[in-house]
Parts: structure tokens; C-alpha cells; sequence
């Protein structure tokens, strides 16, 4: 039986935008036709270092009731909550630190796992932003984390220009992944570059 999709992941940082984003390619896919067009492409993460100093302004309860107050009167007017709006937010803020994925009530920590296992990726963010092994936590609140800021179809002309590769591979997989999304290439091709490289894919299909 033909395969209806493949995969080729591999979530791998690129570097750092001009905007500050660091840019993640997740993976390549092609899922054949579909209405008679061929649909394939290239998906992407992007993330914000947050600093200790950040981390402490958006857990400050003040700051917090600014931004999700209304979570609070949506709870009394359905009769979920016997708090008061202090007392609500504050167990939000604790309920996100002891027991969510982040360091911070709303904290989007969507695929920092993957980041943290791309080994060049973390020797380049400890020389950048903190010379602390603690960053391999990424879940710090004295070193800092990332937060993942958007994510999906992000690989053509225009997305935002880079400003430092992590290295000069990830800097022609970025070549390859815009010549992916435009249509240059295959699904086949990738994978022989891929291999040819060195660089560490798993393929899937289905």
C-alpha cells in the first residue's frame, strides 16, 4: 500500500532572526496530491529568550490580574470559584509553576524539549545568554527559558532575513528548506541532502 504522507523531522535551530526570533525547522513533509495540486512544505518554530528578570515581571500578580482578570469573573459568574480575585490569580501564577511546563503563568513551552536536545543549539545559547549549564533545564526561572512565539508554514521569501546560523549546515538546510517550500525540489531530494550532510532526520510515513 502506498504511503499517503512522509516526514522528514528533524527539529533543528537555524539561528537567530533579525527580530531576535530563533528559528527551528521541525520538518519537511509531502502528503502527494490533493485537489490535483501536490501538497508538501516546511514547518518551523520560533522562540524568545525570556530573562530571569522578565520571568519575575510576568509572574507579578499585578501584572498577571491586568492580563487575565476577566479568567477570575468568568469563574464567579459561572460559580466555579469562591476566591477572591487575588486569591485566584495567585493560585493560577502557582498551579503553572509547580505543576504546568513553565516558569510563568501562559508560558508556551511548545517544543522546548526538542530544542534542548539539539546539542549545537545549547552551546550556542549558553555562550549567549548564559554561561550556565542550569540552561539545559530550560525551565529556570534564575537562568532564564525560551518561549515558543509562533509556529507553522514560515519558510519563504517572507519570512524574516537571518542574522547568525548556528553553524554553516544549518545555514544550507535554511537554502534547502526555502527551495522545499517553493517547489524546487523533492521530497527524495531532501533526504539525499540530508544524508549527504550528516545531518540527523527521522523519517516517517504514513
Amino acid at each position: 500500500m502506498k504511503k499517503q504522507r512522509i516526514e522528514l523531522r528533524l527539529y533543528l535551530a537555524l539561528g537567530e532572526t533579525e527580530s531576535g526570533e530563533i528559528k527551528m525547522l521541525d520538518y519537511f513533509f509531502d502528503s502527494g496530491k490533493l485537489h490535483g495540486q501536490d501538497f508538501k512544505g516546511v514547518t518551523g518554530s520560533s522562540f524568545y529568550f525570556v530573562s530571569p528578570e522578565e520571568i519575575e515581571e510576568r509572574n507579578d500578580l499585578d501584572n498577571v490580574k491586568d492580563s487575565y482578570g476577566y479568567l477570575w469573573q468568568e469563574a464567579v459568574r459561572a460559580d466555579q470559584t469562591e476566591l477572591g480575585l487575588d486569591e485566584y490569580i495567585q493560585e493560577l501564577i502557582d498551579s503553572e509553576i509547580n505543576y504546568g511546563d513553565g516558569v510563568f503563568f501562559s508560558h508556551d513551552s511548545s517544543y522546548l524539549t526538542q530544542l534542548a536536545d539539539d546539542k549545537k543549539f545549547m552551546e550556542f545559547a549558553e555562550n549567549k545568554y548564559c554561561d550556565n549549564k542550569r540552561l539545559r533545564d530550560l525551565w529556570d526561572s534564575e537562568v532564564g527559558t525560551f518561549e515558543c512565539v509562533g509556529g507553522g508554514r514560515c519558510f519563504d521569501a517572507e519570512e524574516d532575513d537571518m542574522t547568525f546560523y548556528i553553524s554553516p549546515e544549518r545555514e544550507e538546510l535554511h537554502a534547502v528548506a526555502r527551495r522545499y517550500e517553493a517547489g524546487e525540489m523533492s521530497i527524495d531530494e531532501v533526504e539525499a541532502f540530508l544524508i549527504k550532510t550528516n545531518i540527523p532526520f527521522k523519517k516517517v510515513e504514513r
